[in-house]
């Protein structure tokens, strides 16, 4: 049986995200940057009443984020898988496909882009290699693909890239969320690492 290489992979998993992306499938409720921010807002006001200085920061980062987004147009909304990222695609030989579609939703290509490139900066942080580097190299490679697939002009993969840097900075924030809630702190660790190169690279 064939079985496909990582970087293989990656260009199956960006195909797929720009099959769903020009689908013109007209499902699923509106989800923006903004509404994104606001509902980790309350989770991070939470974590500010137990660990004071952990919930300044993600509240401090969040608002970055947001001042960020305000020197970029948002995309056109359109059908979006909603919580893309490699846990959610199956391979068997050189087929690929995705699962779980319950969070389907009308909203920026970002969203799903921006998830995909948190989960896979993590992975690699957790990996042997120089996660940096590994990371950056594998990111560039499945946007890369992904733009060829979804045929988008030169402006807008300019400002596709753009919105995909807030969109991965909220994924990663929510990571950070969900790792304080479920008590793994090394995870914690590593997403505080991320995030706060992210957050430079906004600047």
């Amino acid at each position: 049986s064939v079985t496909l290489t990582l970087e293989e992979a990656l260009d199956a998993c960006a195909r797929i995200a720009a099959t769903i992306h020009t689908s013109g499938i007209a499902i699923g409720q509106e989800r923006t940057l903004a509404t994104e921010l606001e509902a980790l807002r309350g989770t991070m006001l939470l974590v500010r009443r137990i660990t004071p200085a952990l919930g300044e920061l993600l509240l401090e980062w969040a608002d970055r984020v947001e001042q960020a987004a305000g020197q970029s147009e948002p995309l056109a909304p359109g059908f979006s898988h909603g919580d893309f990222s490699y846990t959610q695609l199956i391979f068997a030989g050189a087929q690929s496909g995705l699962v779980d579609f319950d969070t389907v939703c009308q909203a920026e290509p970002a969203l799903d882009l921006g998830q995909f490139l948190a989960y896979l900066r993590l992975a690699a942080l957790k990996s042997k290699k120089p996660a940096a580097a590994h990371a950056a190299q594998l990111g560039e490679r499945f946007l890369q693909t992904y733009l060829a697939a979804a045929d988008r002009t030169p402006a807008e993969q300019e400002c596709l890239r753009r919105r995909v840097a807030l969109f991965e900075t909220v994924s990663l924030l929510r990571l950070a969320l969900h790792s304080w809630q479920k008590l793994k702190g090394t995870r914690l660790e590593h997403v505080l690492v991320i995030l706060e190169e992210r957050i430079a690279c906004l600047s």
